[in-house]
């Protein structure tokens, strides 16, 4: 009969089949954060942006269905997505911005690995400036943020 001691000490070399238990011991880093273009143009449509990260895991279990961005915009509405893994560490993704109103937005990303382990996130918001167009001349006026009532 083995006692409980034995049995312990020969669960723990794993000679039982039994696998000592090993914690994650790193959370995701999330670096690189790169949205495209910079500047809009008010008034002309509808607009992709284009939103890229590097996202790496030093325990090696990120979960790239858990690598997602959040486009938060002033009025409180929001769109959610999973990026899209492009190797290496790269995660990329596209939003369109209709561009018939002056607003402003925020990109957060967000990621976890297989332990649940969260990522610090990584956030950018546009830039305090944009181009207005004038549709009989086609000019382009650079004017802030506030001008525009945002």
């Amino acid at each position: 009969m083995i006692s409980k001691r034995q049995f312990a000490a020969i669960a723990a070399t794993g000679l039982l089949g039994l696998a000592p238990a090993v914690a994650s011991a790193a959370p995701p880093v999330l670096s690189n954060l790169v949205v495209e273009p910079t500047i809009l143009m008010l008034g002309s449509g509808s607009q992709t942006i284009n939103i890229s990260v590097s996202a790496s895991d030093p325990d090696g279990d990120l979960d790239p269905e858990k690598t997602k961005v959040t486009v938060k915009f002033v009025d409180k509405t929001k769109e959610k997505m999973i990026l899209l893994d492009q190797g290496g560490g790269q995660f990329a993704g596209q939003i369109e911005i209709n561009t018939a109103t002056a607003q402003t937005f925020s990109v957060k990303i967000k990621a976890k690995d297989l332990a649940k382990e969260k990522a610090e996130k990584l956030t950018i918001a546009n830039p305090r400036t944009i181009v207005q167009v004038d549709p009989q001349t086609g000019r382009q006026t650079i004017i802030s943020n506030r001008q525009a009532g945002m």
